[in-house]
């Protein structure tokens, strides 16, 4: 559709990216960020206003924001591996994983880095506070990446490895690994879209964002990559993916978008004292 523009990506987990970008400062080297996070929050100076861009059909459901938009939404869930089950069932929710039989089979993201992890802590912290987090954390390898938990199950390397769904997905074969929606709850993680302050190729970018947005993009998008759900109202959901409605939903804290730090540092205390 714009055969003109060239796209060149660098890829990362969110907080990667956003130690890349505010690194940067007032001279990027890119043009679009694609993570979440809410980075805006603490660095609004990094992107320009989203306003002169196509959201007219994007659900009023999603998050807003004068920075950014929302490209895609996925739910936070975890993966297993039958064949390490050994015939065992697999769990069924969170809590399940408190278990001392999973220490060591588990994989888990770092939150501090991870977005995909940070909101499965918060997931576990709706469901049981601050002990549910604990007892879970001292079964847990910790990786670095967002995606190294979900890889090690499908790898062999994990019997159970948490992670976002258009993450997951790309690990199951609907026989050896499975994705798992834990009954205790889920909760809507976003990939938000952002345009540097002073991109290089502004105009580019922002062709590029109104093509993201798009109901023809993001419906190719969720076929290609299962469990990449759209936010365009128009577009349709790829097959296979649980419908939403059918999902218990999670509310994130009330404070956590506006003030991330005290739970990074809470995480930060938690597994040091389990390790």
């Amino acid at each position: 559709m714009h055969p003109d523009i060239d796209v060149k990506v660098v890829l990362g987990n969110s907080g990667e990216l956003a130690a890349r970008i505010t690194a940067e400062g007032g001279h990027p080297q890119g043009d679009v960020f694609w993570g979440g996070g809410s980075i805006e929050l603490a660095h609004p100076e990094l992107f320009r206003p989203v306003d002169d861009l196509n959201t007219a059909d994007i659900g009023p459901q999603f998050p807003r924001s004068k920075l950014k938009v929302p490209i895609q939404t996925y739910a936070g869930i975890y993966i297993v591996n039958h064949d390490l089950l050994n015939g065992e069932a697999p769990p069924k929710t969170w809590a399940e994983l408190t278990d001392p039989k999973w220490k060591g089979k588990l994989f888990f993201g770092n939150p501090v880095t991870s977005n995909a992890a940070f909101s499965t802590m918060l997931a576990w912290y709706q469901i049981g506070g601050w002990d549910l987090v604990e007892k879970i954390a001292a079964n847990a390898v910790i990786t670095q990446g967002s995606v190294d938990p979900v890889r090690g199950v499908g790898n062999g390397e994990a019997t159970v490895g948490t992670g976002a769904e258009r993450a997951a997905y790309q690990w199951t074969d609907d026989d050896r690994v499975t994705a798992i929606y834990p009954e205790d709850g889920v909760i809507m993680m976003y990939g938000d879209m952002y345009i540097m302050k002073g991109a290089p190729n502004e105009e580019e970018a922002k062709t590029f964002v109104n093509f993201m947005l798009s109901a023809d993009a993001q419906t190719a998008m969720s076929e290609e990559f299962k469990g990449a759900r759209p936010t365009n109202s128009k577009a349709k959901v790829g097959a296979g993916v649980v419908d939403t409605a059918k999902l218990k939903l999670l509310d994130l804290p009330g404070d956590v978008i506006t003030n991330r730090q005290p739970w990074v540092d809470k995480w930060k205390e938690i597994i040091t004292s389990v390790r």
